[in-house]
């Protein structure tokens, strides 16, 4: 972790857009063992480190006071957001995004299930849905969650937004789905 950290502190720039396996082989370390350091922090993983990065570094250069004019401010905003969606779609895995739209655009239905801070996610994610004509439906309560996905059927996606992926009630949703055989996808 000492090594990891170090190379990091020396280096933030840098690794902001190396892979995790570069970032190993500098820090002579295993994958593994920066994915346990990101855990360690509290991050999803590599990924998140290096927007948290990115976003530290952008913090940094914008310097903020009563005379930063409203214009500034916008092109902050903007620089910061920019470099978060470059760190974002860095690691996407085309083949797979095109499986998951595939799936998307030939069900019947998307249920969206969330718990507690992701449930705006969630509404906002079926609102979007909606709008490009892919008919979804999102619930704040347990209860009805659980009885809407009890009733889904084969030809159906249930589409589970979680910020720990730990949530029991949430895994039981899943694992309901999976019984019916209805689409599902962790995220």
């Amino acid at each position: 972790m000492k090594k990891i950290a170090e190379f990091i502190l020396k280096n933030p720039k840098k690794v902001i857009d190396m892979p995790i396996a570069l970032l190993a082989r500098n820090s002579n370390v295993s994958e593994a063992s920066i994915s346990r350091f990101c855990k360690k922090l509290n991050l999803t993983g590599f990924h998140q480190l290096k927007i948290e990065l990115a976003r530290i570094q952008d913090n940094e250069n914008i310097k903020v006071n009563k005379n930063t004019s409203l214009n500034e401010l916008i092109k902050n905003i903007s620089k910061i957001k920019t470099t978060e969606l470059i760190a974002a779609t860095d690691n996407l895995d085309i083949d797979n995004l095109q499986s998951i739209i595939k799936i998307i655009t030939n069900v019947k239905l998307t249920h969206f299930v969330a718990s507690g801070n992701t449930i705006p996610v969630a509404k906002d994610a079926s609102y979007r849905f909606n709008q490009l004509g892919i008919t979804s439906v999102v619930f704040d309560d347990w209860q009805v969650q659980t009885a809407f996905t009890l009733n889904m059927q084969k030809e159906d996606l249930l589409i589970v937004i979680s910020k720990s992926g730990e949530s029991k009630s949430l895994i039981k949703l899943i694992n309901i789905a999976k019984e019916k055989n209805s689409y599902h996808f962790n995220n």
